[in-house]
């Protein structure tokens, strides 16, 4: 079954009640043993979506110390002797090991970690700095469907996923082929003073589901939008060809979705008839809900059109 998701241009909310906090998140592991192509790779997709990776080498006052790269110390003792004026105390480098921010030889580092000055590879991956350009090609294009200063609306194409996986543990093209990096490369930095850090996916689309995404360049435009997400007030529409036909023209499917309460309205746009005499048909979906395959799952389960 193939979908094509929309929505109506909506107005959004004026006032903004929370602030909009991003976690550095690095959902990739990579091995001791890493190839030229996947530390490209990842240093690709840290540049595409608002990351530097620092790689940390012993200052050359240390290197002439007696007992240097002969005693192993712990993470963030050694964080403190590489970048005294980033981490002045051992908590303040602890805080980033234990946030996954502090990688060894290619791995998170552990808080009992101990390391070799001089042997092993210490890095530290955090935000660029406010207004970054990404560096290299984007990945695919992306249509922009509209922007202004405070959000866009861009057309995502089927077959790539909204956001990176969190559980890939070997760098490959999945990490890179997907909306959240490709979207930055296509939208201009918000002179607004709530300007975002960089532009943020405010929703998601499955990854064989084409169609448009609301992306938020400012705090107050994020706000504004998640919250009428939240609030059902923003109206998805979602164009499904499935295999057969329906009994009837329209009509609305309740069907759980993991245990969770799942509502969606449908209506007949078209009906074709094959040359092998199967027929297909293009319903007009209207999920109350946003669960994961809802429209897939109630095609399939509660029309028995899959």
């Amino acid at each position: 079954m193939w979908q094509r998701a929309s929505w109506p241009r909506q107005h959004m909310h004026a006032a903004a009640r929370r602030s909009i906090c991003s976690r550095s998140v690095l959902p990739v592991v990579m091995g001791q043993q890493q190839t030229e192509h996947s530390a490209a790779q990842l240093h690709e997709w840290l540049c595409a979506v608002g990351f530097t990776l620092k790689d940390y080498s012993a200052p050359p006052s240390l290197k002439h110390q007696d007992g240097y790269n002969s005693e192993p110390i712990r993470v963030a003792a050694a964080l403190q002797l590489v970048d005294p004026e980033r981490f002045p105390t051992a908590s303040a480098a602890k805080k980033l090991v234990r946030k996954g921010s502090v990688l060894v030889n290619g791995r998170p580092a552990r808080i009992e970690q101990q390391v070799l000055l001089g042997t092993d590879r210490l890095q530290l991956h955090e935000r660029a700095p406010p207004l970054f350009s990404p560096s290299g090609d984007p990945p695919f294009h992306v249509p922009v469907l509209y922007e202004d200063e405070w959000m866009a609306a861009v057309h995502k194409p089927p077959g790539v996923s909204t956001q990176p996986p969190v559980d890939i543990l070997e760098p490959s093209l999945d990490m890179v082929q997907t909306m959240r990096c490709a979207v930055p490369y296509f939208l201009a930095p918000s002179t607004q003073e709530d300007a975002t850090w960089r532009p943020m996916l405010c929703h998601r689309l499955d990854k064989l589901t084409e169609g448009v995404l609301l992306v938020a360049k400012t705090k107050r435009a994020c706000t504004g939008i998640t919250d009428q997400f939240k609030a059902h007030s923003i109206h998805k529409s979602y164009l499904a060809v499935v295999h057969g036909s329906p009994p009837a023209e329209s009509g609305t499917v309740s069907l759980k979705v993991d245990n969770k309460e799942a509502v969606t309205d449908w209506a007949v746009t078209e009906r074709l008839k094959l040359s092998n005499r199967r027929e297909i048909t293009a319903l007009l979906m209207h999920p109350h809900q946003g669960r994961t395959h809802q429209i897939r799952i109630h095609c399939a389960r509660g029309l028995g059109l899959p």
